[in-house]
């Protein structure tokens, strides 16, 4: 429930579960753009950019086994400049809470 509805499931061999759920992450573009220049006045202009997108995407399975929570894996182009599965943990972080919250009672 603290995840929202899953993307897909399945139904495991062994009577267990999977949820998978699936995210796209615009992250925005970037562009660099560098300053048009002459050389000594007798070379044309030359005037070059670059672009390129940061875009990702994170797939997150949790497998559950006699109801319980038994594994969460992420696979994807997940990673951020910073952090390994970084776009990922955004899918998780209420249900940590919940846990965390729970396991206090």
């Amino acid at each position: 429930m603290c995840a929202g509805f899953p993307t897909a499931s399945t139904a495991t061999a062994d009577g267990g579960s999977i949820w998978a759920y699936r995210r796209d992450m615009p992250r925005g573009n970037w562009n660099v753009v560098n300053p048009s220049f002459t050389l000594f006045g007798a070379i044309p202009a030359v005037n070059t950019s670059t672009s390129g997108s940061s875009g990702g995407n994170c797939s997150t399975q949790f497998r559950f086994d006699d109801n319980k929570l038994k594994q969460v894996e992420f696979a994807g182009d997940n990673n951020t400049t910073t952090d390994i599965n970084g776009l990922c943990v955004s899918m998780i972080d209420n249900c940590l809470i919940y846990a965390r919250k729970n396991k206090a009672k």
